[in-house]
Order: C-alpha cells, then sequence, then structure tokens
C-alpha cells in the first residue's frame, strides 16, 4: 500500500512540469504514468502426468510505473516497472482418495520494453488502437505455497517461496492490443490506455535446487519434479498517463524556438523625420 501511494505522489507531482501544450504537440509529447492491471495465472508444464492438471480461475494484481517515448506518428516505446503477481491454483483428486488443493502466489519485480504501433480512430486524434509487444524480465521476490491435503499439516503445508522452490529470475514476452483516449481540457491532458495481453513464460520456473532433488517438497508425491514449468497470464491493464514539457516534441520547446526566430527576424527600423 505504501508503493502505491509512492506511485502516486510520483505521477502527481509531474503536475508542475506541465506547461502549455499546443493539440498537436501533445500527442508527441513524452508522458509519465500510472499502470495497474489484474491477471490470471497459470503454470504450463511439459511432464505428461502434471500437464493435464486443471486451471482453476487464478486472479492476481498488478501495479506500476512507465515513461512512453515518441519515435514517430505510430510508433511509441514505453519501458515499465511494476509488482507482478503470478502462480497457479488447481483442485483434483489424487489416487481417487484424496482432495487436493494446490496453490502458488508467487511476487515479482517486472521490468519491461513494450513497443507501441497506433493508428488513429478519429479525426482529431483523441482515440487510437494499439498493438503492442514487449520482453519481459521479471525478478522473484517471493510469495508462498499452500497445499491442503489430508494428512499433512496445515503449517507444513504453507511454504514462504525462495530459491528451493522458484527460480529467481524468469523471462517472458508480451503480446497485446488495446485502444488509447486523450481527455483535453484546454492547455492540459491526461492519456489513458486500455488493454488486453498475453504473457507468455520462456524459461523453466522450477529452481536448480528442485531439478537436483537438494529440497524435497511436502508434496512430492502428488508433484514430481520432472520437465519444465514455465508461467503463463492473461492480463488486463489500465493506465494513466500525464504529457510532460520536457519532451523535445512538445509546444514548449517550439514556442522558445517561435520566440528565438521572431527576435532574429526583427529589423531595425530608423524613425522618420
Amino acid at each position: 500500500m505504501k508503493k502505491t501511494f509512492a506511485l502516486l505522489i510520483i505521477i502527481f507531482a509531474t503536475l508542475k512540469l506541465q506547461c502549455q501544450v499546443g493539440v498537436e504537440e501533445r500527442y508527441t509529447a513524452t508522458t509519465l504514468g500510472l499502470k495497474i492491471g489484474l491477471n490470471h495465472s497459470t503454470f504450463k508444464y511439459t511432464d505428461s502426468n502434471l500437464k493435464s492438471l486443471p486451471h482453476d480461475i487464478f486472479i492476481n494484481p498488478n501495479i506500476g510505473a512507465f515513461i512512453e517515448l515518441y519515435i514517430s506518428d505510430n510508433l511509441f516505446i514505453a519501458p515499465e516497472l511494476f509488482l507482478y503477481n503470478r502462480g497457479h491454483l488447481t483442485h483434483y483428486v489424487y489416487e481417487k482418495n484424496f482432495n487436493v488443493t494446490y496453490k502458488v502466489r508467487s511476487r515479482y519485480f517486472t521490468t519491461r520494453v513494450p513497443i507501441y504501433y497506433r493508428f488513429n480512430i478519429s479525426r482529431n486524434n483523441n482515440c487510437k488502437l494499439f498493438l503492442t509487444a514487449a520482453p519481459s524480465f521479471n525478478f522473484l521476490l517471493g510469495g508462498n505455497i499452500d497445499l491442503y491435503q489430508p494428512g499433512i499439516p496445515v503449517s507444513k503445508a504453507n511454504i514462504d517461496i525462495g530459491r528451493a522452490n522458484m527460480r529467481q529470475q524468469d523471462f517472458s514476452i508480451f503480446f497485446g492490443c488495446g485502444g488509447q483516449f486523450y481527455i483535453n481540457y484546454r492547455n492540459f491532458s491526461v492519456v489513458t490506455k486500455i488493454e488486453f495481453g498475453y504473457n507468455l513464460g520462456l524459461t523453466n520456473s522450477f529452481s536448480d535446487m528442485e531439478i537436483s532433488e537438494l529440497s524435497k517438497a511436502e508434496n512430492t508425491n502428488a508433484y514430481n519434479i520432472t520437465g519444465e514449468r514455465k508461467i503463463n497470464n492473461i492480463e488486463f491493464n489500465v493506465t494513466i498517463g500525464i504529457p510532460l514539457k520536457f519532451s523535445h516534441h512538445d509546444a514548449c520547446w517550439g514556442i522558445k524556438r517561435d520566440k528565438r526566430s521572431t527576435t532574429n527576424n526583427k529589423k531595425y527600423v530608423s524613425p522618420q523625420r
């Protein structure tokens, strides 16, 4: 919660940097913003026994910040940093006798570098559709594993995630699409994006200790460590951004340039006698 408030403070503090940006220039200005969203997370196994496990709906939140940079009229790049929750939830019957609930909730610090391709759907440029793709680097912060199975005490079935349970870094790639809307009031603008996408895990999330069996899980009978385990996510995100004055494409730069040009072009006219 404290991190959320800190991000909000950063966003609203940038209002002081806002200057009189023209209608056209604000569409190319550097934008700083906040990103919040939800994702449905699943594990994808290559092991023939584990890959048949059902995937229950498992909703996780994510929140972060981004800076969007203009490349061309249709291309933008928007590096972002955020806290990202991932994992897996499943219910199944083991050996026809045991009802098992297995939940993994892992927290990551994630950095992405999305590239956006945009095209207009309105004459005044206030509405745009976009396609996006981004490499995603994920760094494990922690989490927990909950296992509910007859014969296992709850105290032993709840495990804090560490390097014995999950790989500390992994790589994925994000594909998405959505719409962007500019809310303009006089010389002030707010940019809002609605984004849907899929985050495809490319790295085995089993830790080296799991693979080498140096760590022994309580649920080893129901959860044999073979093959690979990758984390995939379906995402829905909303972003709110503010065009900033320090963009070299914004109107502040243009106004200063025009003033210099006007000053330099003034001619000396002698007073009439």
